[in-house]
């Protein structure tokens, strides 16, 4: 005979990873991504000079969109 226990931790965790509570879960994440985001935008903008994103940040910054766009773009 096989028994299932319920890990109390990992299911609260769960529940929240796949959206579960619809109410007010959702705009915590999703106001957490928006500060991310934020944070990773106000980043760019942090060093100056031929360190900073008028010098190799720009092409950080395109090889950082470019990588992902050619992931999905050959696994679609």
């Amino acid at each position: 005979m096989e028994h299932i226990k319920e890990r109390r931790i990992l299911k609260e965790l769960n529940y929240l990873h796949i959206n579960g509570p619809r109410s007010v879960w959702t705009y915590v994440s999703d106001l957490y991504a928006l500060i991310l985001g934020l944070l990773a935008v106000t980043g760019l903008f942090v060093l100056k000079g031929k360190k900073g994103f008028s010098g190799r940040g720009i092409w950080l910054t395109l090889l950082g969109i470019v990588i992902p766009i050619v992931f999905l773009l050959i696994y679609l």
